[in-house]
């Protein structure tokens, strides 16, 4: 019983890693979207184009 405790612990925590990993990789990724949105719709606002003007 113990070692099956060890065990899942182990699992548990390679697991929680990987989670940890995963979800960091996807808010540095959304954050990059974001920014990349948010440059997109800043040079929109503060160089208009002359057709929409």
């Amino acid at each position: 019983l113990e070692l099956l405790g060890v065990e899942l612990g182990v699992n548990g925590r390679v697991r929680n890693n990987l989670l940890l990993v995963f979800s960091f990789r996807l808010w540095h990724w959304a954050a990059l979207v974001v920014q990349r949105k948010l440059v997109v719709i800043a040079g929109i606002v503060w160089n208009p184009p002359t057709s929409c003007a």
